[in-house]
């Protein structure tokens, strides 16, 4: 357990308080930076009030995104729930349950947030969010709960009565959790907001402005799936078709497991290829690409839509309902992204998807009509977690 330097809670100027709880992978956290992000701009605008946080989590990927934003961490011991039938699975599972019956977890939130003494707790769903949400409406905390997903996750289905509301990422997801506290805004991601011009970017990252930029990502953990793509068909393409290969470029997010290979093969290629083992700021990718290719995480296909990027998006095939096929559907409905089921794959189909796209991603009436599904979710519950706190439902 990690020593915590609590903020101290002063008669004077003492700030907004607010914890966060949720984590596990970058889709459980960034949706929460950026609401921070936004309530931080809105109270500079009005009242002039700081912003304190405190994140409770654990020291998985919230233990490597926070430092980049200067959010402490407060950890709590809990272990995500496997759905699997492997032995390594059940013994996680048997764990995780002692944990519960035993209440640790929940012990080492009411300590964080006792100590904390936060104006509010912000959720952003996965196993991490459980206890300190729990304690929360025990100790009488204002709950926020977000739940950026097109199918509302277990620990948001659990603790959804206990919050003041529930930001849903879609009607669907609002309808199924019923409720009138649950409200579907959308799913908040964060905006470019870096010091650097368009055109120092393309320099920090070597790349050239007159080509396509072409970003690739498996998420904050990696895809073997999508890196053996980019191996064994994107680059077999741009090899085979020297004009192709003179108009794109492309960035890759890889995750550890494959980023030597994807070293290795860089220095094999004729066209500018950047991998990288994790972003810390995906926004500069983002800001720069002019076609994803990806997850439909729900994070993802927000960021698609916020920064108006055609998308091939390659959903995975292992979540019973299916969440990241309905969290990519409606682009896809609207002819502004393909997707491809990973136990589907289709090489040629996807071939074809992805010359498509790198014809028409440019198209400035394609791009408009992907920022539609852009509901800039981050500043409306900026904005309606602080009407609240202030007193203000409406």
């Amino acid at each position: 357990m990690i020593r915590i330097i609590y903020p101290v809670r002063l008669w004077y100027n003492s700030g907004v308080r607010i914890a966060v709880t949720g984590g596990g992978t970058g889709g459980h956290v960034y949706p929460a930076i950026a609401v921070l992000e936004a309530m931080n701009t809105l109270l500079c605008e009005s009242s002039g009030d700081a912003l304190v946080t405190l994140w409770i989590g654990t020291d998985r990927k919230e233990a490597e995104i926070l430092p980049k934003y200067d959010i402490p961490l407060a950890e709590i011991d809990i272990s995500p729930l496997r759905r699997s039938i492997r032995l390594t699975a059940l013994k996680q599972n048997i764990k995780l349950a002692a944990n519960l019956l035993a209440g640790r977890a929940c012990k080492q939130a009411a300590m964080h947030l006792t100590k904390f003494q936060p104006d509010c707790l912000i959720g952003t769903g996965g196993y991490v969010a459980y206890p300190a949400c729990r304690v929360a409406s025990k100790l009488g905390i204002p709950l926020y709960l977000i739940e950026p997903n097109a199918i509302p996750g277990l620990v948001t289905r659990r603790v959804a009565k206990y919050a003041e509301a529930v930001f849903c990422a879609t009607d669907g997801s609002a309808m199924a959790l019923g409720g009138e506290n649950t409200k579907a805004i959308g799913v908040p991601v964060r905006s470019y907001s870096g010091s650097y011009s368009k055109e120092e970017l393309y320099l920090k990252y070597e790349l050239e402005p007159h080509r396509k930029t072409i970003f690739v990502t498996g998420g904050s953990l990696g895809a073997g799936f999508i890196n053996k793509i980019v191996f064994n068909q994107i680059v077999e393409m741009l090899n085979a078709d020297c004009d192709l290969a003179k108009s794109v470029q492309i960035i890759h997010q890889t995750g550890s497991r494959d980023y030597e290979t994807a070293l290795n093969l860089r220095k094999e290629l004729q066209f500018p290829y950047r991998p990288f083992k994790y972003l810390h700021d995906s926004t500069e990718a983002l800001f720069l690409a002019d076609l994803f290719i990806g997850r439909a995480g729900a994070s993802s296909v927000a960021e698609a839509a916020h920064f108006g990027l055609p998308s091939i998006f390659l959903p995975y095939s292992h979540h019973s309902d299916m969440q990241q096929f309905r969290n990519a559907y409606p682009l896809a409905e609207a002819g502004a992204a393909f997707i491809h089921i990973e136990d589907e794959f289709d090489r040629n189909a996807f071939g074809e998807n992805l010359l498509e796209l790198i014809r028409a991603c440019r198209n400035a009436e394609l791009i408009a009509r992907i920022k539609e599904f852009d509901k800039n979710a981050a500043e409306v519950i900026a904005s309606q977690i602080i009407s609240g706190l202030s007193g203000d439902s409406r």
